[in-house]
């Protein structure tokens, strides 16, 4: 009996254990996971370019990318990315409302095979100005700023 009790105990464990290895994982190579857009002209709309790696074992599936606020356009890789590999994402701000001024703030979220909910990937902020042509134009823009170390 204390055979099988301990049988029943540890296939679980096993299973677990073997599905974990082979999982797609996600890392974002740039680290932090506040990017600030600064000021933004009226109009404007800036995008920012974020590097993702696959550290997992598996392919990396992105199904899903979405802010809280929905002021975003996203773009990402639609195939699978192998393991070790790079891609880039690309975020563009694009204001439901494009007549308001002001600051903002949003969460974006990822959705992918490498986790079982939504992830929030960043934290992405700035202030839209009455005048076109702020600091940070529509010209796309790369940084030290940006993602954050993923699971």
């Amino acid at each position: 009996m204390k055979k099988i009790l301990l049988f029943v105990f540890l296939i679980p464990l096993f299973c677990a254990d073997t599905y974990a290895q082979t999982m797609a994982a996600i890392r974002f190579v740039n680290k932090d996971s506040i990017y600030d857009y600064g000021s933004i002209g009226l109009g404007d709309q800036p995008q920012y370019k974020f590097e993702i790696k696959n550290t997992g074992d598996t392919a990396l599936i992105i199904t899903e990318m979405k802010s809280e606020t929905g002021d975003f356009k996203f773009e990402w890789p639609k195939k699978p990315l192998k393991p070790n590999k790079k891609a880039l994402i690309y975020i563009t701000f694009h204001p439901k409302d494009p007549t308001v001024i002001g600051s903002f703030k949003s969460t974006v979220y990822i959705t992918s095979n490498a986790t079982t909910k939504p992830y929030p990937f960043i934290l992405i902020s700035g202030t839209v100005l009455p005048s076109r042509g702020g600091p940070t134009s529509s010209k796309p823009q790369q940084s030290s700023r940006g993602g954050r170390g993923g699971r």
